[in-house]
């Protein structure tokens, strides 16, 4: 298998002509794998460029006001295999903070009923975004919408990001740093290495491994809120360098620009 996926690959990376890798280690390995370098444009991670504003979102949506950010966790684009360990975190959670609540918006909201089945199994009351059910007193609000994260980011004061507690690279880290919410993440971050290297060197999120300890850096969190509103702080500097500078941005802009017959297919 691997001759054959090496035989493909290889000439059709040779055949691309412009590409803008995110950062130094994937145009490193893009360039071993037979891109050539004249192909190569400024670097470009475009999840760094987004800007959030989460005030409006929440004044616009009545359910912000049910959840205190304090004691809200958010399990953000999960995947299967990871709901699993992040219920029983929770479960755990609750043992010491009754009060606490879990948003729980899956990567793809297809498989809620699968993730509604999951949850009775386990013994949580919930309510589902989709079907507009009210919150009242359920611990778990199931998120199954889509283009909301933004707003989950914002009502919740620690968020573990999925994707990472599986082998799947781990989902971007730049959104809930711009939404001041505590970064958990598991240790499969591949996707975004750079960004997830840059945050743990400056104590600006949290790696976990298993149920345990998540649990544990949820309630640690919540016992001390100064010191998640002061990783959410750290997480918005660090990722500051790599959110691609007004230079950067200006200079890949250009260069695509550039590429013949560009306007032609737009």
């Amino acid at each position: 298998m691997v001759p054959i996926f090496g035989g493909v690959i290889r000439p059709t990376i040779a055949a691309i002509t412009r590409l803008a890798a995110q950062d130094t280690a994937s145009e490193q390995r893009l360039l071993q794998l037979g891109l050539p370098p004249a192909a190569l444009l400024p670097k470009m991670n475009l999840k760094s460029t987004v800007d959030i504003d989460i005030a409006p979102l929440k004044n616009a949506d009545p359910i912000a006001a049910q959840f205190d950010r304090v004691t809200t966790v958010l399990a953000a684009s999960t995947h299967p295999g990871e709901e699993r360990p992040v219920l029983e975190a929770f479960h755990s959670l609750r043992q010491t903070h009754p009060h606490a609540r879990l948003i729980l918006a899956p990567r793809h909201p297809a498989r809620a009923d699968t993730i509604a089945t999951e949850l009775t199994r386990a013994g949580f009351a919930f309510a589902r975004r989709s079907k507009g059910d009210a919150l009242g007193d359920a611990p778990v609000y199931l998120a199954d919408s889509l283009g909301e994260m933004p707003l989950w980011y914002g009502l919740a004061g620690i968020s573990f990001i999925g994707g990472s507690l599986i082998n799947l690279g781990g989902h971007t880290p730049f959104e809930p740093a711009q939404c001041g919410t505590a970064i958990l993440h598991g240790p499969f971050v591949s996707n975004h290495l750079s960004a997830y290297r840059a945050l743990d060197t400056a104590g600006a999120a949290l790696e976990i491994t298993d149920a345990s300890s998540l649990a544990e850096a949820m309630r640690s969190l919540m016992n001390e809120p100064a010191r998640a509103t002061a990783m959410a702080e750290a997480a918005h500097a660090a990722l500051a360098p790599l959110r691609g500078a007004a230079a950067q941005q200006e200079a890949f802009w250009a260069a695509l620009a550039d590429v013949p017959k560009l306007k032609a297919l737009s």
